[in-house]
């Protein structure tokens, strides 16, 4: 079996709170050895999928951290922007429509647990 590095939940310049252009995130990722990485900025996949198309060594998951009326979920594997506000429950069919998979990105914040329905 083959192992790889992947990181779940990063952001790039498009995130309010990220702070790599699409091209050094590529330069970055490259040289950890990275063979995958879940591209999530806040309510947007544009990131993501410029990443994609500038084609780099490693495979790109297309994602989104979507802020819902309950809380925080990340969706992966999405070919579609998934828009926020949205109830939950919502939004994780939404993702799942899209043949995504649901991620809760901050487990252990109380809040969060509290509010989505799992």
């Amino acid at each position: 079996m083959k192992k790889i590095k992947v990181d779940c939940h990063t952001h790039t310049s498009v995130s309010f709170d990220g702070h790599i252009s699409p091209r050094r995130y590529i330069e970055t990722m490259t040289r950890l050895g990275m063979g995958a990485a879940c591209v999530c900025d806040h309510d947007s996949i544009e990131g993501a999928l410029e990443i994609k198309a500038l084609n780099p060594p490693f495979e790109v998951i297309v994602g989104e951290e979507i802020l819902t009326a309950q809380g925080e979920v990340i969706g992966l594997f999405l070919s579609e922007r998934i828009p926020p506000k949205k109830p939950v429950s919502w939004t994780m069919d939404a993702i799942h429509e899209q043949g995504g998979l649901v991620l809760v990105p901050h487990p252990f914040v109380k809040i969060v647990l509290q509010r989505i329905p799992f």
